[in-house]
Order: structure tokens, then C-alpha cells, then sequence
């Protein structure tokens, strides 16, 4: 995944959790799990970046991905909220609700 810090940068991940990186803010309402943007010149992303924000983004991301799973809500974020849960038993609760929702279709 690549980012331009020149540039406004937000992160996302789709239906099928995968992350990306979106330039065009207005395509982030298309996607399920919507965190902050980063604003240009910040040194959040590209190749200057000492990724300051990459653990809280991650497990952030888990815990509203696994939300939305759960309810089929969209997140968005302004802030990172902290999830009790660890980052193992996050990944642990959305395997469990993927195979749960993939027993049910077969």
C-alpha cells in the first residue's frame, strides 16, 4: 500500500477487510470502516513517516471492522477509542462471526 504525504490520505477497509488508502476523501463513504484522514504534509504516510498512529490504526481498525460484522453498521471514527479486547481476541471474534455467517449460507 502506498501513501503521498503531499497529499490528504485516508484509511479504509472494504467488505471483505482489506485496507486501502484513499486520496479522494469523498470515495471514503463507499467503504465500511472509514478511519481518520491524515492530513498532507504531517508525516503520517509515505516514505518520511515514522508511523506514529500505526498500532492505534490497527487495532482501531480490528475492533470497527469486527463492529461492523457484527451489525452491519458502517464505522467511522474521529478519534481512537480504546477496545478492551487485545488485538488476538479482536481477530479471534471476527474469525468467529465470518465462519458463523459462512455456516449459515451452506
Amino acid at each position: 500500500m502506498e501513501a503521498d504525504d503531499r497529499v490528504n490520505n485516508t484509511l479504509v477497509i472494504d467488505e471483505d477487510g482489506y485496507p486501502h488508502i484513499l486520496t479522494n476523501q469523498s470515495e471514503a463513504k463507499f467503504y465500511p470502516v472509514v478511519n481518520e484522514t491524515w492530513h498532507e504534509r504531517n508525516n503520517y504516510v509515505g516514505k518520511y513517516s515514522n508511523l506514529p498512529d500505526l498500532k492505534s490504526a490497527y487495532h482501531y481498525s480490528l475492533g470497527k471492522w469486527r463492529d461492523y460484522l457484527k451489525n452491519g453498521v458502517g464505522q467511522a471514527m474521529d478519534d481512537y477509542d480504546d477496545y478492551l479486547e487485545s488485538d488476538e481476541e479482536l481477530i479471534k471474534d471476527i474469525q468467529t462471526i465470518i465462519e458463523k455467517d459462512y455456516n449459515k449460507q451452506y
